[in-house]
């Protein structure tokens, strides 16, 4: 049994791994932006009303279909779910962790109320799901270690134990749950027809359908339909509060939801990780450290941007420079900032603050993007090419598209200099320095970024 459960969990890593590398070699992910926009935390996160309102309305009428329908990890487990266990799972009903979910549910509160977001992207579903379009070795060991970590718990949550995670982590489930209690559908067994078969129990991923005493817990129900399709008597029905007989939904839903999930977990897998950067991130290029760190322009200030990232992840997938990167400082850990390794951010590219779905990134034109300094260039004589040789880099000095460096000689050396207030910080100049292993010019970031 043992060697038989090692087996699945191991199939479903190398299907999903192997979807994800299809997915990021032909960026068929790029249509499903979308989804970041119907997210219940970066709605939070932005104060987009319309969005919080309409899910609220959802849960109130439907329950939580936002859990089975729209949230992409929700429909990530019932793929696994569908893959594994295709003649079905066998559950029991459970009373949850009550204590377990409102500790986790409190603490995400706290976090939102002192613009804690990089601990917020710790257990929100959607920054989880962020952190795996966004695997890669260009992310840091660390990066890739908490996404794989959570990959494998999420993965052996849904083999196991269903929906484990939505019911007793997800501060999301757990808010829409209490408001799922109230619903006006909801799903109602038939104590006339129902014959203690307790196939619906077994059935449900949620552990929630107490079959003795013929109740369903609308609370921690994901709102999956399994009941009402194994119940031979049909005597679980998804109808008004209190009544016992409805019409029943028929397999269009399930297939519509089945589509859905397919659709959305593309998403999942597109654009993380691929040869090339592996090679090049093994290549011994090192991050410089910076006493300030880069934020995309857009971000308005540091400080405003630490409040409202969820570390979703969505603008570094599409980044087309490979510029942004996670962080990897505890106070912002998985959060964006800015990294020149690989590439420097392109003047003609606003992509970022375009996806961005909680305004951590403010979208703005191309126009106004290079009318911001989000940092600017430091230059290290000691480490300059032109300092230790006779020649002429200049390097430097010809990428940078402000004109804001120019050499100028010292010493009998042709040293860079820095004009500060044209610098955009862009990190052209950073990342075409020939200097090697340190970098002779490295950008330092701005708390509030300045016009210029």
């Amino acid at each position: 049994m043992l060697l038989k459960n090692i087996r699945k969990i191991i199939a479903v890593i190398f299907f999903f791994g192997l979807l994800l590398l299809f997915m990021n070699r032909f960026g068929i992910g790029d249509y499903f932006q979308w989804m970041a926009e119907v997210q219940l935390v970066p709605a939070l996160m932005s104060l987009n009303f319309i969005v919080i309102a309409v899910l609220l309305v959802l849960t109130l009428l439907f329950g939580r279909v936002y859990c089975s329908m729209i949230c992409p990890l929700g429909i990530f487990q019932d793929l696994i779910t569908l893959l594994i266990h295709r003649k079905g799972r066998k559950f029991h009903y459970s009373k949850g962790y009550p204590i377990v979910r409102y500790a986790f549910l409190i603490a995400f509160l706290a976090f939102f109320a002192f613009g804690l977001a990089s601990l917020i992207a710790l257990i929100d579903p959607y920054s989880i799901f962020g952190r795996w379009t966004a695997v890669g070795t260009k992310m840091g060991a660390m990066f890739n270690i908490v996404a794989a970590v959570t990959f494998i718990i999420i993965c052996i949550f849904a083999i196991f134990f269903g929906r484990l995670y939505c019911n007793n982590i997800c501060p999301v489930g757990t808010m829409l749950g209490l408001i799922s209690k109230y619903s006006l559908l909801r799903f109602n067994i038939d104590t006339d027809k129902c014959t203690n078969c307790r196939v619906c129990a077994v059935r449900c991923k949620g552990s929630c359908i107490n079959a003795e005493e013929h109740k369903v817990d609308m609370e921690r129900c994901v709102g999956c339909f399994n009941c009402v399709a194994n119940c031979k008597q049909g005597a679980i029905s998804y109808s008004l509060r209190g009544m016992k007989r409805a019409a029943t939904p028929d397999g269009s839903r399930r297939t519509f939801v089945g589509t859905i999930g397919l659709l959305a977990s593309s998403y999942l897998f597109a654009k993380a990780t691929n040869v090339a950067e592996a090679v090049e991130a093994a290549s011994g290029k090192t991050t410089p450290k910076r006493h300030t760190p880069v934020k995309p322009a857009g971000a308005v200030s540091i400080s405003n941007f630490n409040q409202h990232c969820t570390a979703c992840q969505l603008c570094v997938n599409n980044c087309p420079q490979n510029v942004l990167k996670p962080s990897t400082e505890l106070s912002t850990f998985m959060q964006v900032e800015m990294d020149y390794t690989n590439g420097y951010c392109d003047i003609d590219c606003n992509k970022c603050s375009q996806v961005c779905p909680t305004d951590a990134i403010s979208p703005i034109t191309l126009e106004e993007k290079n009318a911001l300094q989000i940092g600017h260039a430091v230059v290290y004589p000691d480490y300059c090419i032109n300092n230790a040789t006779t020649g002429r880099c200049g390097k430097c000095e010809t990428v940078c598209p402000a004109g804001a460096i120019t050499l100028v000689e010292k010493d009998g050396k042709m040293i860079p200099s820095v004009e500060e207030e044209f610098c955009i910080g862009c990190g052209a100049c950073e990342f075409n320095c020939q200097a090697s292993p340190v970098k002779a010019i490295i950008v330092e970031g701005h708390e509030v970024h300045k016009e210029v």
